[in-house]
């Protein structure tokens, strides 16, 4: 990634209790930002049919990150989903820059 424009964080996320929003964290769990849902069909079709997991429609989610805050090297991008119920579940992921 160069120095200039953003990093995509993008994806789904499903709770039964329904999704409240997205954190996201970078190393040692800087806060970047948070994003809310929106509506994504597709998963909603293969994942929540019988409609289980509440408000399953607004699963998507996606954020942009300035790559100029990050220097090169290796980095840990947390992606924390905060559950409307309270419970928060996260998954972490290495990403390079150069």
């Amino acid at each position: 990634t160069e120095d200039t424009g953003d990093i995509t964080i993008q994806g789904w996320a499903l709770s039964h209790s329904g999704v409240s929003r997205i954190d996201i964290y970078a190393d040692n769990f800087e806060w970047v930002g948070s994003t809310t849902t929106y509506a994504r069909a597709d998963v909603q079709a293969i994942m929540n049919p019988d409609g289980i997991y509440y408000q399953g429609l607004y699963s998507g989610f996606s954020y942009s990150v300035d790559a100029s805050r990050f220097t090169a090297g290796t980095h840990t991008l947390e992606i924390a989903v905060i559950n409307k119920n309270g419970t928060v579940r996260s998954e972490e992921r290495r990403v390079g820059k150069e």
